[in-house]
């Protein structure tokens, strides 16, 4: 009886220290602080003396004041062990970096905490943060007013972030390098997307100045190895580069696209996904990026021109197509032209599974139905889905012999970009996918990118009849290398795209490979040609269209159709090595006469429902530099346009609330206006 009562007694001490383990060994963080800044509020607080935790974040409208209001508040999402530490930095540069909030304070302590929560709507919310402990999931929901939670409620407006500048740098060569961090979190705000699935994040990316770069062109190296790296430089002279990241805090990548919502970022050992919807949570991120930079570098945002590698090249194809406003040209070697995860790969549990295809969060505008993912990341699927809007300029090369991504052809490429009449430039030969046994220079694949502006029009020609033959699929099957419209080219000058007639000059030209002649030369050739970026011949519907190839004097070929919408393509020019012009001229157009024969006297900034626009009256048509400055006198935005003579309306992009001075100039006028931006 007496052992009886002994193990009794430490049965019952047993339950008491696991009941008051429980209770002891929960935590909580203190002197919690908040602050508001561009659409973002900044959270942070001192660290429990442990790790292997998890930082859980609540709002509320109303003060948190104890377990039982965490029932009434909203959870907003979670941060990891070290979220005040820069982990990717601190891994691509071997040493501990944390991150800086605030330029003028430094960089934050290893023992802080920090979420960044971007403001959803415009209010006065509270905050409080609980930690959960990972080894046993356990919540302490001990709310501690002023220390885990907030005494203060936080006034918040609507507004889009900007990231912190981390570090400047001069390098080599005269070239300046701006560290970045960009926030973003799971919240879908009015004007900023969500950048995860899990909460508060830090995102780096660099941007370097090279030269005279002023209003010159932003290169952006679509490259996940590391965001800091200067090898973006090596793109261009006079202009600005930009290197961001596809990384994710458990190693992997997402090809630039996203994952799916039900994915932990933090974990390796996810589940295969049969269900739930695929979030492009890195496109988001990519394309805000894109847009902070063209408000806040002068850079020319006609001209942005990305370049990729294998899975990075797909990145790039991805990004252009998603985002055909901010992109010029994209180029890829040695790219997949669809992914999909393999059976058994670690994508299936980022993705969804092989024989599975869940939505997308992008819309198909011509149905209002979510794109399924592996439609998504097929370019084919996406050529076709924008074959009356058009892409971007994409071009690339790609090898028979690549075991990697595999040999495009199999997949009908090639088909497809004639089908689709999307254009671009495609090279293909024996080359492996490191790019051993190519027969292509760099030089001869790389497109010339500075010929494309988004404020000029080009020819995308399809159905070349001198093209080379790149088989059926089987890599054994047609010719061993060549490219599509790899003879044909235009001269820039040339263009006269105006409101009723469009003009060029193609010609057949000399094809290189390793750097001497292709042993294949011609004097002529056929191909369809469709006119991409228009700025001004935009016929109705139901016009008629007449069109005539001359060639030295002499008329070729004529005809005329009737316009439907869409894209104008023109079906079997002949093209010679002596020059073909080609005009098109909507019949019975009469051009708009403008109200007044000479500029207006002053320039004016209107307001509609859909922002602020500049209205200009031209003289004629010209190219327009339009550039506003602050009353500090700073540039914040400079924008080229290429506008009619008449009347214009040039949009003003997002500014906050302020006084601006705006000046429009072109070779023979200058205006200057000043405005209020009151919203």
């Amino acid at each position: 009886m007496k052992n009886f009562f002994y193990f009794l007694s430490r049965v019952c001490l047993t339950i008491t220290l696991l009941i008051f383990t429980t209770s002891v060994f929960g935590y909580t963080v203190a002197s919690l602080t908040a602050t508001y800044k561009s659409g973002q509020v900044f959270l942070t607080w001192q660290n429990p003396a442990a790790t292997n935790l998890k930082y859980k974040l609540y709002r509320s409208p109303v003060m948190i004041t104890s377990s039982l209001d965490l029932a009434a508040s909203t959870y907003l999402g979670y941060v990891r062990d070290n979220s005040s530490q820069n982990i990717r930095k601190s891994n691509v540069k071997r040493l501990p970096y944390y991150f800086t909030i605030d330029p003028a304070s430094g960089p934050l302590a290893s023992t802080n905490g920090l979420y960044v929560a971007t403001s959803a709507s415009s209010s006065n919310w509270y905050y409080a943060v609980t930690v959960v402990t990972l080894s046993n999931n356990q919540e302490d929901q001990t709310i501690i007013a002023g220390s885990n939670s907030l005494n203060n409620g936080v006034n918040e407006v609507v507004a889009t972030p900007q990231p912190i500048l981390q570090k400047t740098t001069s390098l080599e060569g005269g070239i300046v390098q701006y560290e970045y961090v960009n926030w973003g979190d799971n919240q879908n705000a009015p004007n900023y997307p969500p950048f995860n699935n899990a909460g508060s994040y830090g995102y780096n990316f660099s941007v370097f100045t090279k030269g005279s770069y002023t209003n010159k062109s932003l290169y952006f190296y679509v490259k996940d190895n590391n965001p800091l790296s200067s090898d973006a430089t090596t793109l261009c002279d006079n202009c600005i580069s930009l290197k961001m990241d596809d990384w994710l805090p458990n190693g992997s990548n997402t090809y630039w696209v996203g994952y799916n919502t039900g994915y932990d970022m933090y974990s390796t050992t996810n589940p295969v996904f049969s269900s739930g919807s695929v979030g492009t949570y890195s496109q988001a991120r990519v394309r805000q990026t894109l847009l902070w930079i063209r408000k806040n570098f002068p850079v020319d945002t006609n001209k942005v021109y990305l370049t990729g590698n294998s899975h990075n090249g797909f990145g790039a194809l991805f990004l252009a197509v998603m985002n055909p406003d901010l992109i010029t040209v994209a180029y890829a070697s040695s790219a997949p032209i669809l992914v999909k995860s393999a059976p058994g790969s670690s994508f299936e549990r980022e993705w969804c599974s092989s024989v599975t295809n869940v939505p997308s969060d992008v819309i198909d505008f011509r149905t209002g139905i979510a794109i399924p993912i592996w439609n998504l990341m097929d370019m084919r699927y996406m050529y076709r889905l924008n074959y009356d809007r058009g892409v971007p300029y994409l071009t690339g090369v790609n090898g028979k012999n690549d075991t990697k991504v595999g040999w495009v052809g199999k997949f009908h490429w090639y088909d497809s970009v004639n089908v689709t009449h999307q254009g671009g430039l495609w090279f293909w030969d024996q080359r492996q996918h490191s790019g051993t046994n190519r027969q292509f220079t760099d030089i001869e694949t790389t497109p010339n990118y500075e010929r494309f502006t988004m404020a000029h029009s080009y020819p995308a020609f399809a159905y070349c009849s001198i093209n080379q033959n790149p088989g059926t699929g089987d890599s054994k099957n047609g010719d061993a290398n060549g490219a599509l419209d790899g003879y044909l080219d235009w001269t820039d000058e040339s263009i006269a795209d105006q409101s009723c007639q469009y003009s060029i000059y193609c010609f057949v030209k000399d094809m290189y490979m390793g750097g001497i002649l292709y042993p294949k030369q011609y004097d002529s050739c056929t191909t369809d040609i469709t006119l991409r970026h228009l700025q001004l011949f935009k016929p109705l519907s139901g016009q008629t269209i007449s069109w005539s190839v001359n060639n030295n004097g002499q008329t070729v070929q004529s005809g005329n159709f009737l316009y439907q919408g869409g894209c104008i393509t023109v079906k079997g020019v002949k093209i010679f090595r002596s020059g073909s012009s080609i005009t098109l001229t909507i019949d019975n157009c009469l051009k708009s006469v403008p109200a007044e024969a000479g500029i207006s006297a002053k320039a004016k900034v209107i307001i509609t429902s859909s922002g602020y626009y500049l209205l200009l009256d031209l003289p004629e048509t010209d190219p327009v530099q339009m550039k506003i400055f602050d009353l500090m006198g700073r540039m914040v935005n400079a924008n080229n346009y290429y506008l009619e003579k008449g009347r214009n309306s040039i949009p003003i992009q997002t500014l906050t609330p302020g006084l601006y001075i705006a000046i429009a100039e072109s070779r023979n006028f200058r205006e200057t206006v000043k405005f209020a931006v009151t919203r």
